[in-house]
């Protein structure tokens, strides 16, 4: 304790510092936000349900690289082999924007990851 100041507790301190504490709650809400993603994520990934799924025209590349754990770039080339992939596109979607049908997009999207070597 200092001579003639009484210690300022922890409301004392936030109510000095209300731009500090401020900082300090919103890092504190990142934190636990990008923690219980990251939770959620492993825990779904982990689930052998989610391997290997058989590819269908809702997933988007990043998905069916993911669940065949095989590079992304495998499935973006065989969805789009001009190499114009819009990110974030479903392969109905793909299908669509370049008049395909959907299944000629899957099958293509199959063959690259057997040639890979991560068909079952």
């Amino acid at each position: 304790m200092t001579a003639g100041r009484p210690r300022a507790g922890v409301g004392g301190r936030i109510r000095r510092h209300p731009l500090l504490a401020l900082g300090f709650v919103l890092a504190l809400g990142a934190a636990l936000f990008f923690l219980a993603r990251t939770v959620i994520l492993a825990a779904y990934w982990m689930d052998p349900a989610h391997h290997a799924q058989p590819v269908e025209p809702w997933m988007t590349p990043g998905y069916i690289a993911h669940s065949w754990h095989v590079p992304p770039e495998i499935v973006a080339r065989a969805m789009a082999p001009d190499g114009r992939l819009p990110r974030h596109m479903t392969v109905e979607e793909v299908a669509r924007s370049r008049g395909e049908d959907p299944a000629a997009v899957i099958a293509r999207i199959e063959a690259a990851i057997a040639q890979s070597g991560k068909a079952r």
